[in-house]
């Protein structure tokens, strides 16, 4: 009777809404494993006791001519569903879930159903346009290869486009994926992937690919086809430590690098090369906690990228960090006698150094007070003496940046990894006041550096040159009076 309710319930359903979004696609037909276990049998049922129905109907059964109609029409709605999701594993743990009724198939949605146990995938696996399998196999052979508990031979999947094999165990990528060559979205995501050798290879027509929540070091390799198609590549929480591989993937817009290991900026000089990049993520990486970060990533961006297009996570640069973009002739930081120039110094708000177009010198003559005459030479002070102030500046600026990001690279994996243990999921934030630490130390030293070179100059001054340094004596003049013209 349980059974019979529940047809009775779907059917009633269908017959008001079915026609209008499921059958044009515009809606899923969701199912659980036991929903679709009852359907199918009662299915069974009524096309083994034609004949008994018949005649059952012919004696007054009137019940048992409504359940089999509705049986009819739920069969022949199966038939034309082209979208369905699956969800739950049948209370059984023996149950099949068969989808041979699903004729017109194009998108299917499984989760929590192994794979292992679902009956006619070989049967949709030609007009099957979008895949998607959470929590359902360890293995991508068990889906693309046997097609479940069909085990058929490797033929293709010639439809399909859209392959999600999200929340699964895949501690691997095989050449299961050669036949599907029609795939343009993968999403590869929350599985135990550690690297890739050849399977992404198989995939020449690759536009999109997630691989976020895995256990990868480094960028994996791709079909050289697929590096001219790829526009959105997620490696969000991995390991990678470096970038190499991601500069062949010219036509990239959509970065997302979170979570992951990268220690120094000069690990995304590879990002060089993407010059249609819109959108880059590297939040809650080491280097992302530096004082100038998003400065020295705005540095090692592509010279030909749109300024006002690029994202940085999540917040398009400002004007300042847009002064430290790689120029076309190969400069990337700002040159300080441009009148468009800026500095951040000491982490706090940009300093403009503006330009100074005239060189003619200052010329400054100091008055002489009283009757008495002296002859002062004019002291000439040339705006360059200037410029090379804000030139030093610069140097001092350019060297914190130098060495914040040189004690960053000289972290080794280990040594994260070894904090990471002791700190637990806060280790992002101690390594963060470490770093705040040596560059007060830094900035102590270059500071102390600074004030011995200036006593330095000052001490040869003094010895080269006295005359100099009698001339900045301020001028004393003296009045004379009657009684001194007598003497």
């Amino acid at each position: 009777m349980a059974g019979a309710t529940v047809i009775h319930q779907l059917a009633s359903l269908l017959k008001e809404t079915g026609d209008g979004q499921i059958l044009k696609g515009s809606s899923h037909l969701a199912l659980t494993g036991t929903t679709l276990k009852l359907v199918t049998d009662a299915i069974e049922r009524i096309e083994r006791k034609v004949p008994e129905d018949r005649d059952a109907s012919a004696n007054g059964s009137a019940s048992q001519t409504t359940l089999s109609r509705e049986v009819v029409f739920l069969r022949d709605f199966f038939l034309r569903v082209p979208a369905v999701k699956l969800n739950k594993l049948p209370d059984h743990l023996n149950s099949v879930v068969d989808l041979s009724l699903f004729k017109s198939l194009e998108t299917l949605s499984m989760k929590r159903i192994p794979v292992s146990h679902v009956v006619g995938l070989s049967g949709v696996r030609e007009q099957c346009k979008k895949l998607s399998c959470q929590n359902c196999l360890v293995d991508i052979k068990d889906l693309l290869l046997s097609c479940g508990a069909d085990n058929t031979g490797p033929l293709s999947w010639s439809s399909l486009v859209d392959l999600d094999l999200s929340y699964n165990g895949i501690p691997e990528l095989n050449e299961s994926l050669k036949l599907c060559l029609s795939i343009q979205t993968l999403d590869l995501s929350h599985n135990q992937l550690v690297s890739d050798e050849t399977g992404l290879q198989h995939l020449p027509h690759l536009c999109a690919l997630n691989l976020a929540y895995n256990k990868l070091e480094s960028v994996p390799k791709f079909n050289q086809h697929a590096c001219l198609c790829l526009t959105r590549l997620i490696l969000r929480n991995n390991n990678l430590t470096v970038l190499v591989g991601i500069e062949h993937l010219k036509h990239l817009q959509d970065v997302d690098l979170s979570y992951n290991c990268l220690i120094s900026h000069s690990h995304l000089s590879p990002l060089q090369q993407l010059n249609q990049l819109t959108k880059l993520f590297l939040n809650n990486n080491p280097l992302a906690f530096h004082s100038y970060h998003r400065c020295m990533t705005a540095a090692r961006l592509s010279p030909h990228i749109n300024p006002g297009a690029i994202y940085l996570d999540g917040k398009r640069l400002s004007d300042v960090e847009k002064q430290y973009l790689p120029k076309p002739d190969g400069y990337g930081l700002p040159s300080p006698t441009a009148d468009s120039s800026y500095l951040t110094a000491g982490g706090s708000s940009p300093t403009r150094l503006r330009s100074h177009p005239t060189k003619s010198p200052l010329k400054v003559t100091p008055k002489s007070k009283g009757k008495g005459k002296s002859s002062v030479r004019p002291v000439s002070i040339h705006e360059d003496d200037i410029d090379q102030v804000q030139k030093g500046d610069e140097t001092t600026v350019r060297s914190r940046l130098v060495f914040d990001d040189e004690h960053t690279a000289s972290l080794k994996r280990e040594e994260a990894e070894m904090l990471r243990k002791q700190v637990g999921d806060g280790w992002l934030v101690s390594y963060q006041e470490k770093n705040r630490k040596i560059e007060s130390v830094g900035t102590n030293n270059h500071a102390s550096a600074g004030e011995t070179t200036a006593d330095a100059s000052t001490l040869q001054t003094n010895s080269k040159e006295p005359e100099v340094d009698a001339m900045k004596q301020p001028l004393t003049v003296h009045t004379l009076h009657d009684d001194d013209e007598e003497d």
